[in-house]
């Protein structure tokens, strides 16, 4: 990381708000005085040095602010790897088709390396996770499995060797968050991590981007959610498919 790239930038953006905010004070725009000015740029200095690099307070705002508005606009922008923790990839592959999508990713001439965990629909998580989202268990179960196999039906339209480069994983604990990393281990790596506030619509759900590995925050998160994706379990189809119709029809 060229930590004096990020001093020299961190500085001039405080000094070109300072600027900004001497004209917008002496023509009484705003009214805002010294110790609020010097309090919200250190704010802005630990934001920064932490890695966090954009906020989201809806989905909205993916299209105005990330400039990928879409799943897979976003993970068009990775170079070497795709890394997902989510709860089961609803809107991805529910309202956009992402499943096919990534696989095509995989493929030359992009040759991603991709690992997607999600719910087990089996797991004894199930429960709890349906009363904080604020759906029934049978429709919780329902979507998961669904996108379970539009990932599976994804990966097997790819040959054998590439299958080995699209993993797919479930994880029976409770999500903090949905995450997205990409090309977690290089010097460009960015993760997304969306928060889902209890019983609230999916769409209202917020974000923030973290860069810079060797920042403290991106340090911090991108290890912990590629340890979550490590420690998961191999999707099997013949049986997390099969046990979740079971689970449904009882």
């Amino acid at each position: 990381m060229n930590w004096s790239a990020l001093g020299i930038g961190i500085v001039g953006g405080i000094a070109v708000a300072f600027i900004l905010y001497l004209i917008a004070r002496a023509r009484g725009w705003i009214k805002i005085g010294w110790t609020t000015f010097f309090r919200f740029h250190h704010l802005l200095y630990r934001i920064r040095s932490a890695g966090v690099e954009n906020f989201y307070v809806s989905r909205d705002d993916y299209v105005k602010y990330r400039h990928a508005p879409k799943l897979t606009d976003y993970l068009r922008l990775a170079h070497d790897s795709i890394h997902i923790s989510a709860y089961w990839m609803a809107h991805g592959n529910e309202a956009e088709g992402a499943a096919q999508e990534i696989a095509n990713l995989v493929r030359p001439p992009k040759n991603l390396d991709t690992e997607i965990g999600v719910i087990d629909p089996t797991g004894t998580c199930i429960p709890e996770l349906s009363r904080y989202l604020g759906i029934s268990i049978e429709e919780l179960r329902s979507r998961i499995c669904y996108s379970l196999e539009c990932l599976h039906k994804a990966r097997l339209s790819l040959g054998p060797e590439l299958q080995k480069k699209f993993r797919i994983k479930v994880y029976s604990t409770i999500p903090a968050a949905s995450v997205i990393m990409l090309d977690a281990n290089k010097d460009s790596g960015r993760t997304q991590i969306e928060f889902k506030p209890y019983h609230v619509p999916r769409h209202y759900s917020f974000a923030m981007e973290l860069t810079r590995p060797g920042s403290s925050l991106y340090d911090l998160c991108t290890k912990a959610w590629l340890d979550l994706l490590r420690d998961a379990e191999d999707f099997d189809p013949d049986r997390h498919l099969i046990n979740c119709r079971t689970n449904e029809s009882t």
